[in-house]
């Protein structure tokens, strides 16, 4: 018995599946569409940037430079989703 491609792939709802999903927001996203949290959020992730870039310039011990860099890691991986979601949300810098 033949059922239909898309019933056979269970894409038969796939419109209404998208939209549920498209409405879900995260946390971050939700503030985000705040402009003054948006650069609130944006100016303290700059901070922490830059007291790490000091941080780890004067130099210190082998462990605790490399959590630091780990921590600069996700810092500027941060920056990135930020400004994807002001990208998304038409915000400007």
């Amino acid at each position: 018995m033949y059922l239909g491609r898309n019933t056979m792939f269970n894409m038969e709802n796939t419109a209404a599946k998208e939209d549920r999903f498209s409405h879900q927001l995260f946390d971050l996203e939700k503030d985000m569409q705040d402009l003054s949290k948006a650069q609130e959020i944006k100016a303290n992730v700059q901070d922490k940037v830059q007291k790490l870039h000091v941080s780890l310039r004067e130099g210190s011990d082998k462990a605790s430079f490399e959590k630091q860099q780990i921590v600069l890691a996700g810092y500027l991986a941060l920056q990135k989703v930020l400004g994807r979601i002001n990208r998304k949300n038409g915000l400007t810098d």
